[in-house]
């Protein structure tokens, strides 16, 4: 699906980022189940996870989502794997433009 991503468009630096994250992801699982580190330790794991999530958020919502507001006419009911996301939550770090906020 990375590949599929990268050939419509996305960054070569997001890519990295979201393959690295999984490295790390897997890594740490592993070391956790066979007690090679402690719980506390995936925290780092996890504050990468939230970084990488916001950039994969911002293409999507720069990209192929949709924003539906007050103003937009109800959609159709989602499809399977559809996501719907409460973009102000992102505001933070979503572009202003597109949080509308």
């Amino acid at each position: 699906m990375l590949e599929q991503c990268k050939t419509i468009g996305m960054k070569d630096d997001v890519c990295r980022k979201i393959i690295s994250f999984n490295s790390k992801r897997i890594e740490a699982i592993h070391e956790f189940l066979t007690g090679k580190i402690k719980y506390e330790e995936l925290l780092s794991v996890d504050k990468i996870s939230e970084t990488v999530a916001v950039e994969v958020v911002q293409y999507v919502l720069m990209n192929c989502g949709q924003i539906i507001d007050g103003t937009t006419p109800k959609p159709k009911l989602p499809d399977r794997g559809d996501m719907i996301l409460n973009v102000p939550e992102f505001s933070k770090e979503v572009p202003i433009w597109i949080a509308g906020t």
